[in-house]
């Protein structure tokens, strides 16, 4: 037994990253709700500039947004077109209304290096987020990708 203890013990290399197995992705959401509980940077947060100057940009065709159903990550499901954001929306038309969007999800690389004791931290892309409830029932609360930005 103990011969095959002592034969199944490896030793790592030095260099070798024992914390995460090479580049780790990671998809969060942040919340920038304003309540009397958020903390101060939410609450001094412009939310709506955020979303007004993005939503601008897209309309405009000054960067492209992505398919907020890709579920590998990558840009493979294509690029949404202003009908298709303005249903994720629930707009008729270019609204100024961002009430419903309340969150972001971010979705990122990260990286520890432990010979260097660094953790790198890479923003791949993120998407606003629609909370609403669907057909007005308070019991069923949605959340929805709108796009991602690359």
């Amino acid at each position: 037994m103990i011969a095959l203890l002592l034969g199944c013990q490896h030793q790592f290399p030095k260099n070798t990253n024992l914390l995460l197995a090479g580049k780790v992705q990671v998809q969060y959401f942040m919340s920038i709700k304003d309540t009397t509980y958020s903390k101060l940077w939410v609450r001094n947060f412009n939310k709506k500039y955020l979303y007004e100057n993005t939503i601008q940009q897209v309309f405009n065709n000054n960067f492209e947004v992505y398919n907020p159903d890709n579920t590998d990550f990558s840009k493979s499901n294509g690029l949404m077109k202003k009908q298709e954001i303005l249903n994720y929306l629930n707009w008729d038309t270019v609204s100024n209304d961002y009430d419903e969007l309340n969150e972001i999800v971010f979705w990122e690389e990260w990286q520890v290096d432990t010979n260097l004791k660094k953790f790198t931290k890479v923003v791949r892309g993120w998407a606003p987020v629609r909370d609403y409830f669907k057909n007005n029932n308070k019991s069923r609360m949605v959340r929805r990708k709108i796009f991602y930005v690359f």
